[in-house]
């Protein structure tokens, strides 16, 4: 540490950099290295980070090449009426189909993904572009080879009791003999960074289903929100709004307006947003209505040692990570071409 500069202004000072530049200043000594990283330091640039004017992250797609596949394009967005491009952030992941990542949400400069829009996958993704890092997560506990057919709805936050981002998943299962339909209480399994593995949460009997599975969520104040309805055609549905706390790990229920609670067949998404078609075009936003996401974003060095890095070439621009089976390949961006040998998968998660 420097003896001219007093550590609390040398971190006041460190904080308010870019993550791109800390990383470069890790390579300064070894008490540089262990400050820049702390846990109370990376809370510390967070803190500061989401201090500054609010940036929104937008992600939509593009159709590319001969056999059209999707491109997924991610940009920062000034939070105003202009709704001003700040910076294209490039995805290095590749889906196993043509299609898109599902984006689950995106909190703290984390972006979870999901690669789940075709056949039962279970490749979830917690990704840091402001430091090119991200981290693959386990297989969880339930999947089709085991249980059979479900349905499942994925959930990203944060916990800020232990400073710990969780992704929850609740699944389910495909009723059999008398019982039709998808089986409610579902499995609820939750993800906690800190720990590296999936545990399943005992007793949390859910007695709704929910409306858009894959789609309608928002984190808010510490809880992943969902719209849900019980109840069929024969007995009328109950619409609500179904919340999983990230700190206390159980589930409560927030009652809609009566219009809304008795309406039929669920009550729809969790926002909406209104913008014209035209100045949608003028914007140069591209994408299906499927696959638009927009939420806030802050820049932070999570992941700075738990992710592995997206590798950079002689050029400078990044690889793009194919995942296939259990295992991924590497391939240039530049000429498409295979440039690295075949990792397991396990590579990720050591």
């Amino acid at each position: 540490m420097s003896d001219y500069v007093p550590r609390e202004t040398l971190i006041n000072i460190l904080t308010r950099l870019p993550a791109k530049t800390l990383l470069r200043f890790r390579c300064i000594c070894k008490s540089w290295l262990s400050l820049l990283s702390s846990p109370d330091f990376t809370s510390a640039h967070l803190r500061t980070a989401a201090a500054k004017p609010p940036v929104l992250l937008l992600r939509g797609y593009s159709l590319t090449g001969l056999t059209p596949r999707y491109k997924e394009l991610y940009s920062l967005r000034s939070d105003d009426a202009d709704f001003t491009s700040l910076l294209d952030l490039h995805c290095p992941f590749k889906t196993r189909a043509v299609n898109f990542f599902r984006v689950v949400g995106s909190c703290n400069g984390l972006i979870c993904l999901s690669d789940d829009l075709l056949g039962y996958t279970y490749t979830v993704i917690l990704w840091n572009p402001a430091i090119r890092r991200y981290l693959t997560l386990p297989m969880p506990n339930i999947c089709f080879e085991d249980y059979g057919p479900y349905m499942f709805s994925l959930g990203f936050g944060f916990d800020p009791k232990t400073n710990d981002h969780k992704v929850v998943r609740i699944v389910y299962l495909e009723g059999s003999g008398r019982v039709k339909g998808w089986v409610v209480p579902p499995k609820v399994e939750v993800y906690a960074l800190s720990t590296g593995v999936w545990k399943t949460i005992k007793g949390s009997k859910i007695g709704y289903h929910m409306v858009e599975v894959f789609w309608s969520r928002a984190f808010a104040n510490c809880g992943v929100h969902w719209t849900a309805y019980s109840g069929g055609k024969s007995t009328g549905y109950c619409n609500v709004v179904l919340v999983f706390d990230m700190g206390s790990e159980v589930f409560r229920e927030v009652k809609l307006p009566e219009k809304l609670e008795e309406w039929g067949g669920g009550c729809g998404k969790m926002g909406l947003v209104s913008c014209q078609p035209g100045k949608i075009k003028k914007m140069r936003i591209r994408g299906g209505k499927e696959s638009f996401y927009l939420g806030t974003y802050a820049e932070s060095l999570i992941l700075l040692d738990e992710g592995k890095c997206v590798q950079m070439d002689d050029n400078g621009s990044s690889d793009e990570v194919d995942y296939a089976g259990n295992a991924f390949v590497v391939r240039s961006l530049e000429k498409n071409s295979l440039r690295h040998h075949l990792f397991a998968a396990t590579a990720l998660n050591p």
